[in-house]
């Protein structure tokens, strides 16, 4: 037992050592075939990172490509005069890098005999060579590659090449030939097709339409607010920005054009588009519609500005069905909705103005009204009153200075002490202009009907559980001079004054229907002295007698006011203290009772 512990122990010892040895060898192997690796790179220690430049150079046509604190900048020459200028694409400088970061030598050969080196198309190499060549600059080193000859072996394509200043001939993979012939086949290569290059959200967003309207958008803290050119600020229509710079986003060129630049007169009416980031600004510039191949674009350009001036850079086509997608008036940018906060964050509500009253959240689900008078509300009701306040929406805006005008506010008080502030005044006989405190435009609104309009008695129990319509068994109509009564017995109605008869059961039954559970639409006063401001029982009153299980009768009455408003009536019922607003469904079927009858 223990001699078999020992070779246990010693196993374990021996392959601790092996294992020790092995850490030791393996970064010294390892960085022995990178070193190897790296001796087989053309350009041994290039990165995306530390690249700076690359020139392309074909015979009269060369394209440069630098580093800017824009991006890439590319430059198209043809015979020393630039053509093009412009910004290089993202995912053709990705695959460009990859290219020349992984170029291998597949072979090499040291040539001594220059006269040998015409063979390979890489004789003359002196400063006006046209002989293709690439030139990279990157960290601090610059090499400059020239291409020769390309053949095929073994079923494969490579070309001769040689270092600017090395009597080495390298044989390289084919593939990095293409690069030289883009410049030569399809100027645009290397162009990037987007209008806009930008990748997240840009510190400030400009628009302009053909009539001149411009603003400038910006986001912070999550809502986007927006600038005109008479410098009023505004909430801007998150939906309508996000919508914008995804169209910024994916707004491509279809095509490039060789034509001299116009400048902005000749270009003809424009709607602008732009953005600022950091050091970073493009301009676009979308004109009229022209046919190209039978095919509809719209021509757009490059633009800068030099000082206050619009300058063009180059002509493109985009798409036409782009062009349909841009917003074409400001109020599209606009926040339709009137008022806009995160209801749960507001902790009081104080109305002034014609009609004052105040909330307070008492705790989460509880609102106490504080004035006028004190006294706890349902919290459905405040609910029901923020869900119709924050759908009030505009598509008329005015941009007007309130000075005195604003009749009415509204004051939110947010948890953390925030307060958003909101005037208003009768703009028109039907229509209200509200404006939000530190914003200059306002909004039109309807003004009947409208939340902002109630008083307190919006947040009391609209509900009236008057009797029990099963318990019924007796109703007295009284309408202007003349009464009709109704009793119920075994199960049928019967009309009991004047005369009797059958009483229509569905009559009697809807007139119960409509006032033995009743939802008003609002409170409209509280007391006698508001039952009789609003006429109440003057023409029509209900006296309803039900006989509950105890055998306790009970009567109720029931009063219809005056018409407060088209459709609606003052409504006043025994046992309950306020004066309701209800619709005029029990007034009708009061009508349809029946002719009726002179009172004795």
């Amino acid at each position: 037992m223990l001699r078999n512990s020992w070779i246990l122990y010693a196993i374990s010892v021996f392959l601790c050592c092996f294992v020790w040895i092995l850490d030791l060898l393996t970064p010294a192997f390892s960085l022995k075939l990178k070193e190897e690796e790296c001796q087989n790179l053309v350009f041994a220690s290039l990165s995306g990172s530390n690249l700076n430049e690359v020139v392309f150079s074909s015979g009269n046509y060369c394209l440069s490509i630098q580093r800017s604190i824009m991006g890439w900048h590319s430059s198209y020459r043809i015979r020393k005069k630039t053509i093009i200028e412009d910004q290089a694409d993202d995912i053709q400088m990705r695959e460009m890098m990859d290219d020349l970061s992984s170029l291998r030598i597949e072979e090499k050969q040291h040539i001594e005999k220059g006269s040998l080196w015409n063979s390979y198309g890489l004789g003359d190499l002196g400063s006006s060579s046209f002989v293709d060549s690439i030139q990279v600059n990157y960290g601090s080193i610059t090499q400059r590659l020239f291409l020769g000859i390309a053949l095929r072996k073994e079923n494969s394509f490579y070309i001769y090449a040689r270092m600017d200043g090395s009597d080495d001939l390298l044989l390289l993979d084919g593939k990095i030939q293409r690069w030289i012939k883009n410049i030569q086949n399809n100027p645009d290569c290397m162009r990037s097709k987007r209008v806009f290059g930008f990748q997240g959200t840009p510190e400030k967003v400009f628009w302009q339409n053909a009539s001149g309207e411009k603003c400038i958008f910006w986001l912070e803290k999550g809502q986007w607010y927006l600038t005109d050119n008479q410098g009023f600020k505004d909430r801007a229509n998150f939906v309508v920005l996000e919508k914008f710079l995804k169209w910024m986003k994916e707004c491509t060129v279809q095509r490039f054009l060789y034509e001299p630049c116009p400048d902005t007169k000749e270009f003809g009416p424009f709607v602008m588009a732009g953005y600022q980031d950091g050091g970073k600004e493009e301009y676009f510039l979308m004109g009229k519609t022209v046919i190209r191949e039978q095919k509809e674009f719209l021509h757009c350009a490059r633009a800068y500005f030099q000082g206050e001036a619009i300058k063009i850079a180059y002509t493109y086509l985009i798409s036409k069905l782009y062009g349909e997608a841009m917003p074409g008036e400001i109020d599209m940018f606009r926040e339709p909705q009137a008022i806009s906060i995160f209801k749960d964050s507001i902790k009081s509500i104080l109305r002034e103005g014609q009609i004052s009253w105040q909330l307070n959240r008492a705790e989460k689900d509880k609102w106490h009204l504080s004035l006028p008078q004190e006294k706890e509300v349902p919290s459905k009701r405040v609910e029901v009153f923020l869900e119709r306040i924050f759908s009030l929406k505009s598509k008329k805006f005015i941009k007007e200075s309130l000075q005195k005008k604003a009749q009415n506010r509204l004051t939110l008080v947010l948890e953390k002490g925030d307060r958003q502030v909101f005037s208003w005044y009768d703009f028109s006989s039907d229509e209200m202009a509200i404006y939000q405190e530190g914003y200059d435009v306002g909004r039109i609104l309807p003004s009947y009907q409208s939340p902002l309009q109630e008083n307190h008695f919006a947040f009391y129990n609209n509900r009236i559980d008057a009797f029990s319509f099963s318990e019924v068994f007796a109703i007295k109509i009284h309408k202007s001079d003349t009464l009709q009564a109704f009793e119920k017995k075994e199960g049928v109605w019967w009309c009991v004054y004047p005369g009797l008869h059958l009483a229509e059961k569905d009559a009697v039954e809807d007139i119960l229907r409509h006032c033995a559970w009743i939802m008003a639409r609002g409170v409209l006063g509280e007391g006698e002295s508001a039952r009789k401001k609003f006429l109440c029982g003057e023409k029509y009153s209900l006296e309803i007698a039900s006989l509950s299980p105890e055998k306790e009768k009970k009567v109720c009455t029931i009063e219809l006011g005056e018409e407060v408003e088209k459709g609606f009536f003052a409504l006043w019922v025994s046992g309950f203290p306020y004066i309701y607003k209800i619709p005029d469904n029990l007034k009708q079927s009061i009508d349809k009772i029946g002719k009726p009858f002179k009172q004795e």
